[in-house]
This record gives structure tokens, sequence and C-alpha cells, in this order.
């Protein structure tokens, strides 16, 4: 059975847990109860890789990936997990928080520079090469805009008025993950990048 990888970038911890950098490992917990709400297999440490581990399977096997370091060092865990599983770089999607898009668009990207994403660019830095799915969640919002320094924003907890739309976002992003894994990155960017914001 092939395999494939989707990564969500976060930082460990309770202090992090709602932060706006942590948007990708939200998007993996939502999308992991979307196909599986058994606790038997839900995400635990795989130490081997330093990473938290889930897998569901539809037309394949998937496997879904918390790095357990911080986001500037992510690039270890994923490389450790393609290697364990065997997973082909074609095969992997990584989902990270994105300064740079207003808050609530997605788009779906491959082949691009980091960004200033330390997360990305540590990837990158690991897999020896750029050219990997992303599914990017805009975070920019007014504030951003302001002269506030970009890590002090990204570590910054959802304002009420952002969590009032982050469930909708979240379904966003899942939807579009389902439809990557069942019609490939060419027809899922097609159709959700062109959607605009959530």
């Amino acid at each position: 059975m092939n395999s494939s990888l989707i990564v969500g970038l976060g930082n460990p911890g309770e202090k992090y847990q709602n932060t706006r950098h942590n948007i990708g490992f939200k998007v993996l917990d939502a999308f992991f109860k979307k196909f599986d709400e058994s606790t038997k297999n839900a995400f635990r440490l795989n130490k081997k890789i330093n990473g938290k581990i889930a897998i569901i399977s539809k037309q394949e096997k998937i496997h879904l990936l918390k790095p357990f370091s911080f986001m500037n060092l992510s690039g270890a865990p994923v490389a450790a997990t393609m290697n364990y599983f065997d997973i082909n770089i074609k095969k992997i999607i990584v989902i990270h928080d994105d300064i740079d898009l207003p808050f609530g668009q997605i788009r779906l990207s491959k082949n691009s520079g980091s960004g200033g994403h330390n997360g990305i660019k540590s990837i990158i830095e690991h897999l020896g090469t750029k050219d990997f799915l992303r599914l990017r969640i805009g975070v920019s919002t007014e504030i951003s805009r302001r002269n506030i320094p970009t890590e002090k924003f990204v570590l910054g907890n959802f304002s009420a008025e952002e969590n009032i739309v982050l469930t909708k976002i979240i379904i966003s992003a899942c939807d579009c993950l389902e439809h990557y894994l069942e019609n490939g990155p060419e027809k899922a960017m097609n159709k959700f990048n062109q959607k605009g914001s959530a």
C-alpha cells in the first residue's frame, strides 16, 4: 500500500496551543477526527522520529505528523518520518500559517521558498529541496500589518473575533486536504486557490 504524509506545523506544549503559529496542529487534529474518532489510533509520540503520529486509511495509508520539536527545528522530524515510513517526497504535504496571506485564505503551493517561515526553512534544509506541497493558511490581519515583530504576532493567540470564524477556516482546510488526496494536487489547487478567503 502506498503511503502519504500530512505534516501540521506548530510548537508543542499548552503554552502555544492557541497561537497562530499552531494552525497546522489544529487542522491536523480536525482532519483526524473527520475520519477516526477512536482514541486507539490517536496521536502518539514516536521517539524515533521525535514527532506525534496518527494513521488513517482511505484509498491508502495516510500518516499525520506533528513534529515534537519546536517550529524552527521541524525539518528533522519530517525527514525522519519520511525515512522511517519510506514515504516519497511527492506524497508529502505540509500545513502551516502564512503571514503573507489574509486571515482565513488558504492556498496550495509547491516549489516556493520559505517566505521567512522558520518551520518551512528547516524542512527545506533537511530535505535538500523546496519541491514539496504546502497548504498555507493566512493569518495576516490589520494588527500584523502594524509595527509588530512577526515572531511576536505569530506566537500570539487568535483574537476573539478570529476564533469565531476559525472553525470554518479549519473545515475548509480539511476539505482541501481531502480533495488533494482524492484528486491530486493540480485539481485541488484549481478548486481551492480560486475560492479566496474561507
